[in-house]
């Protein structure tokens, strides 16, 4: 067994070797299709004001085309260094991506797997006792409250890949359980405990519309004394999202973007629960699937709408239409498929990055979409288009009671010295053949409604 491992290993150390040319060259073109400043202007993600680049177009193209583009200053020696040694980082990343993504699944089957067998073996109530028992230690406790918090969060459905969990707790044994926590909260000492808590609690309450009144105002009440404030009180206000600043106070620009941001969307797609985090080095934000948690590390507007979309796939989109993102998925493998070279990682980075350039500039994606499509033959984006499309629609009455079929287009305008305007519009959404096939698209000629946020 030994031996046949280190033969594995051997053999991948080799393929790295031999290919690693071919993963640079891959990676190169990956990290300029969002940073090269000579193809796009200013880079991703500082900047929301870049234009849109379809794989393989050149800036002579793009002016071609007379889309939105500036002359960038030629590369200093410095920021070819700087590309080299990111596109070297990206090589890496793309060599153990699959296997991290298999970990990753792997851990996340255990973990349901985990709390499954826990909830049948009861589990539940086995900590409902610790917690309530006063004579078991408080270590032990604490450790009840935050794995009891867990299983009151966790997801039944990982809807991206169809499956479901044999556990389902009862709405009234999570608000039982929901209550023992809030009477012992005390036990938590630790502050990031009492927050991963809390932010549990808050996203089961926001989530479950089942949830009774008097557990609905408990939780609201401690997330009120312990986090909302003057940066974030207009925004817990208006859309019941909990901006959690703990970790990075909430600026006047960040609370006016994230405003804009969430009043442009359905109410639908407000994510429960943000958290605003430090800067940390080439991550801009993130999702979590346990706890619906967005995680933003920018003040770019894209960012905020990348993440808020791989929340809408896990939380918004039933099982038809992530199965028919499925199917798209699976006959994805052009560059041309992909709204950019990163939405190739995995399906969620699929759809969240067709749902970031969607919101960007809506039309502009779609007329660069459509052009793909008939230079190359393949339609693959511009079906993940139209469910994008699909996403945003709604109808709209006449005076006269008649019903249209509509969807929301989107618009960010705006550099990098001041805040974005974000156009909303509601256009007609149409039928139209596009090389023989027929496809449900906005119609940007035909607008019931026009906003800025």
């Amino acid at each position: 067994m030994k031996i046949n491992i280190l033969k594995i290993k051997a053999l991948t150390l080799i393929a790295m070797i031999i290919f690693l040319p071919v993963n640079l060259s891959s990676a190169w073109h990956s990290y300029s299709d969002m940073e090269d400043t000579e193809k796009i202007g200013e880079s991703y993600p500082d900047s929301w004001q870049t234009p849109y680049v379809s794989p393989g177009d050149t800036a002579m193209e793009e002016k071609a085309k007379n889309s939105v583009y500036e002359e960038a200053p030629r590369k200093s020696a410095e920021t070819i260094i700087k590309n080299i040694v990111h596109s070297i980082m990206i090589t890496v990343y793309d060599i153990i991506q699959p296997v991290v993504d298999w970990i990753n699944n792997v851990i996340f089957n255990i973990q349901m797997n985990r709390l499954s067998r826990d909830y049948e073996s009861d589990g539940f109530n086995e900590r409902m006792k610790i917690i309530a028992d006063e004579d078991t230690g408080e270590e032990e406790r604490a450790n009840s409250i935050n794995e009891l918090s867990v299983l009151i969060a966790s997801r039944e459905l990982f809807r991206d890949r169809s499956e479901t969990h044999a556990f389902n707790i009862s709405i009234k044994d999570r608000q039982k359980a929901a209550h023992l926590i809030l009477d012992n909260i005390s036990l938590l000492s630790d502050p990031d405990e009492k927050e991963n808590v809390l932010k549990n609690l808050w996203v089961f309450v926001a989530c479950d519309p089942r949830v009774d009144d008097e557990t609905r105002d408990r939780i609201v009440l401690k997330i009120e004394e312990n986090y909302i404030n003057s940066r974030n009180e207009k925004i817990w206000n208006e859309f019941s999202v909990l901006i959690l600043d703990t970790r990075r106070d909430l600026d006047e620009n960040s609370q006016k973007l994230f405003y804009s941001v969430l009043s442009s969307l359905p109410e639908e797609m407000h994510p429960p629960l943000i958290s605003y985090k430090n800067e940390r080095p080439n991550v801009a934000g993130s999702y979590s699937i346990f706890n619906r948690e967005v995680k933003i590390m920018s003040g770019n507007p894209r960012v905020l709408y990348h993440e808020i979309g791989h929340y809408t796939h896990f939380c918004f989109m039933d099982i038809s239409e992530c199965a028919r993102w499925r199917h798209l998925w699976n006959e994805s493998g052009e560059d041309e498929d992909y709204a950019y070279a990163y939405g190739s990682t995995d399906i969620r980075e699929d759809v969240a990055t067709m749902y970031e350039f969607y919101t960007y500039n809506t039309e502009g994606f779609l007329i660069q979409t459509i052009q793909n499509t008939k230079n190359s033959g393949r339609d693959i984006r511009l079906r993940k288009f139209e469910e994008i499309a699909g996403f945003f629609s709604h109808t709209r009455e006449t005076g006269d009671g008649e019903i249209l079929e509509a969807t929301y287009v989107y618009e960010i305008d705006g550099n990098s010295d001041s805040l974005p305007s974000i156009t909303r519009r509601s256009v007609a959404i149409s039928p139209v053949d596009i090389e023989g096939e027929t496809y449900m698209l906005p119609d940007f000629n035909e607008v019931y409604e026009e906003r800025v946020f």
